[in-house]
């Protein structure tokens, strides 16, 4: 993907299309992995959480791939999912382990 997107740029491709390309070329990566676990173990529910998922574009692309594929596919809402997250889950998890 990167040595296209290299090769888009010296033949003057729009930046815009390049990045386009590249997000769409990631969200088939994941569908594909995906696809390959299902098949393997029959889970059919996937999470997009961490930083990169801070990445809208990327966030919806691989949402729309992996829910017309049939997944059924989890996402951060009340909780963010980058390292708040983290901290956030630390935190309850302590809050847990103070009320044993």
């Amino acid at each position: 993907m990167i040595k296209h997107a290299i090769l888009d740029a010296a033949k003057g491709v729009p930046a815009e299309k390049i990045s386009m390309r590249f997000h769409r070329s990631l969200a088939k990566l994941l569908l594909d992995a995906a696809t390959e676990h299902r098949r393997e173990t029959g889970c059919n529910t996937v999470a997009l959480s961490g930083g990169c998922f801070q990445n809208e574009l990327l966030l919806s692309l691989c949402h729309s791939e992996l829910t017309q594929a049939g997944f059924s596919v989890l996402i951060n809402r009340l909780v963010p999912c980058n390292d708040g997250g983290i901290s956030y889950g630390q935190a309850a998890v302590a809050a847990a382990l103070q009320t044993k």
